[in-house]
């Protein structure tokens, strides 16, 4: 099991943040290699995007939840993803909170990893873990930033 942890700064009020976080249509625009999406509900999306990691590469298929949703204050993500001979389980929390006008999202994840995936190193697979989360995080944040305030 993989076990990350971090803060992502949003320049926005956390009850704009809280809104598009939980709207799933953001997810689609911040998935990397993202090659088709649908929306199952307000709170599930099942979605195919290409792999890359050491020397693996191909398409995985991703069922993400949100659940256990606390408004203004929290949200957990389930992901389980199936490809290229392996399996991800991801579980995710992320704790809102506001300061001046900036929304701190602070996520801690879980990820289990099994099949082709689980024999690559766990350092690269951490890494790229780490990676992914932060760039998806980031991606997320800059188009909440862009929204105008209410």
């Amino acid at each position: 099991m993989i076990c990350l942890e971090g803060e992502h700064k949003i320049k926005q009020s956390k009850d704009i943040v809280w809104l598009k976080l939980t709207d799933t249509s953001l997810m689609s625009g911040c998935i990397p290699g993202l090659e088709h999406i649908d929306y199952l509900n307000d709170h599930s999306v099942k979605a195919r995007a290409k792999l890359s990691v050491s020397f693996i590469k191909g398409s995985m298929t991703t069922l993400v939840r949100l659940h256990d949703l606390t408004a203004y204050s929290s949200v957990n993500m389930t992901a389980h993803s199936e490809g290229i001979g392996s399996t991800v389980d991801l579980e995710l929390h992320i704790d809102l909170s506001e300061s001046n006008g900036v929304t701190s999202l602070t996520w801690k994840a879980e990820t289990r990893i099994g099949g082709l995936l689980g024999r690559v190193s766990e350092g690269l697979l951490t890494k790229a873990a780490n990676q992914l989360v932060t760039d998806t995080l980031e991606c997320v944040g800059n188009q909440i930033e862009a929204t105008p305030p209410t």
